[in-house]
């Protein structure tokens, strides 16, 4: 009897731990329900380091709130449906789908969205409001609100994501495929958006954040406005100028405001773009054949690595400051406009068409030149920069025509033309008229295909930066080496693979100095008053690891 009572007594607690989690009120303790659970003009309660389980859908309607604040919920799907204004506040949410609409309003906030496999996300409704919320393992990301609001807010997608008539701030968007904004009036300030292929923009405001567009960068119907902002677009475009990095076919209107940068890695298709005390380089062609528009004004510089196309009715302005600088040629024939009031247009390829209308200069005789009243105060004009392997060595070597309260200039080289340290800081020639040969050897090159660009630095700390040249070597860069290793004290030691003139320390274990210099050929080191043991031997103008030389 006893045994039946102790059975009868387990089967009642198993029943009680799989009964079905309230719907209203308190939830002390963990609870699972097998099926759909459904909240509905009701506030549930979940209290923190309970886990809540439910093996269908946890729905939540008719102007319901869920606080869960510290909780975990293990769902087969999330819901929120129909009512006046239904919101989840806090908790963990493992589940296999999310979802809302109905036409009601909703608030998520400080929540975690964890979905069990890449799934897709599409939010519906008239006005919702998520805050301090990460969504993960999303497939792509979609919305169709009248208003969406997004603060504080996380999104990561295998795939893509797309905003519409959405106001965003303090939030990450990052996204394997691409990024758009759709209809109504979006609003991005104080966010990042990552797409691994492209973005696209409509009737959008992005204000004091980042946005990067590994392919193309498009400007659709209606203003596009950027401001305080830093923009790269094509940055997988590394190494080509050819592919297209920033379209405005779609017929917009793009306005770049208050110190923006932005780098396009690739050729441009312009419409309308206005670039107003903020700086543009692209690496590629420029077209603006047609009817299309560039000011460039307040400051604002754009350079142009490659050809400028503003033939036809093509207009373009540098106004109050503002700075076009095309590297290559410039063709302003076929009725194209160029009009020069209070800035510069330097040309550095062939000049063809009329000539710029405005302040004084020329870019006539087909050989390129400088327009406006800004020309006699360019700090440098670049006659030449190449980049070359040589004898296992990559050689820098530049020439400039002329130069004003030019201070130094700073070599810096990337591995993916995207991110750049610098290698190497050469004195200028401060003001001179004269041409200047310049020439550097990188002491220890990369062992693949490299990029390096070469930057001039005024006496006020204005800078300019010039076009960036990929080099990529057949060969195999050995590392410096030290021979002979071990070293018998009081012998010589050199050291191998080391370009002329690349700089060296040679200290103890504690980082004392002990011996510096430059590499010259058939150089020997000697080690006759060190005493035995192991040093280490830098090179402090290059990221080359130390050295360990063992001295017996």
């Amino acid at each position: 009897m006893k045994y039946v009572f102790g059975l009868l007594l387990f089967s009642l607690a198993n029943y009680q731990s799989l009964s079905q989690c309230p719907t209203s009120g308190n939830i002390a303790s963990n609870c699972t329900t097998s099926g759909n659970l459904t909240i509905t003009s009701n506030t549930l309660t979940a209290q923190s380091g309970v886990t809540v389980t439910v093996t269908g859908t946890l729905t939540i309607r008719g102007g319901s709130t869920l606080n869960a604040t510290g909780a975990t919920f293990n769902l087969g799907g999330l819901s929120e449906t129909y009512g006046s204004l239904n919101t989840i506040s806090g908790g963990t949410y493992q589940t296999a789908s999310f979802q809302t609409g109905g036409g009601g309003n909703f608030t998520l906030s400080n929540a975690q969205i964890q979905l069990n496999s890449a799934t897709n996300i599409a939010i519906a409704g008239s006005n919702v409001q998520i805050s301090g919320t990460t969504f993960t393992n999303v497939a792509n990301w979609t919305t169709n609100v009248n208003a969406i609001s997004l603060s504080e807010t996380n999104i990561s997608a295998s795939g893509n994501i797309q905003l519409e008539d959405v106001t965003v701030s303090n939030s990450t968007f990052n996204a394997s495929g691409s990024f758009s904004t759709a209809n109504g009036s979006n609003s991005l300030s104080n966010s990042n958006v990552n797409a691994g292929t492209s973005v696209s923009l409509r009737n959008t405001q992005f204000s004091d954040g980042s946005m990067d567009a590994g392919g193309t960068l498009s400007i659709q119907s209606g203003n596009v406005s950027i401001s305080n902002s830093t923009v790269r677009s094509g940055f997988n475009n590394a190494g080509t100028n050819d592919a297209v990095a920033l379209n405005m076919n779609g017929g917009g209107v793009l306005t770049l405001l208050n110190n923006t940068q932005m780098s396009v890695r690739g050729s441009v298709i312009n419409n309308e773009w206005y670039i107003d005390n903020s700086d543009v380089v692209i690496t590629g062609d420029f077209d603006n054949a047609g009817s299309e528009i560039l000011e460039v004004r307040n400051g604002g510089t754009i350079q142009v690595q490659g050809d400028f196309d503003n033939s036809g009715s093509g207009n373009v302005s540098a106004d109050d400051g503002g700075s076009v600088q095309v590297d290559g040629d410039y063709n302003n024939s076929g009725g194209g406009s160029t009009d020069v009031d209070g800035g510069t247009v330097i040309v550095g390829g062939s000049y063809a068409g009329d000539e710029p209308t405005g302040d004084t200069g020329t870019c006539s005789g087909g050989s390129g030149g400088c327009s406006g009243s800004n020309c006699s105060t360019l700090p440098i004009v670049l006659a030449e920069f190449n980049v070359k392997i040589e004898n296992n060595q990559v050689i820098i070597n530049w020439v400039t025509a002329q130069e004003i309260s030019n201070d130094y200039f700073t070599i810096t080289r990337s591995m993916d033309g995207i991110m750049f340290d610098e290698i190497a800081r050469i004195s200028g020639a401060g003001t001179t008229g004269t041409p200047q040969q310049y020439s550097y050897v990188d002491p220890f090159p990369l062992n693949q295909k490299a990029f390096y660009q070469l930057t001039q630095t005024d006496y006020d700390g204005t800078s300019e930066s010039f076009e960036i040249v990929l080099i990529e070597s057949t060969s195999t860069f050995e590392s410096p080496k030290v021979f002979p290793n071990p070293i018998q004290q009081g012998n010589a030691f050199s050291v191998t693979n080391l370009a002329f003139g690349a700089s060296w320390e040679l200290r103890n274990l504690r980082g004392q100095l002990l011996l510096r210099g430059k590499s010259e050929p058939g150089q020997a080191i000697s080690t006759g008053n060190l005493s035995k043991g192991t040093y280490l031997l830098k090179f402090p103008d290059s990221p080359q690891n130390p050295l360990k030389v063992l001295i017996q």
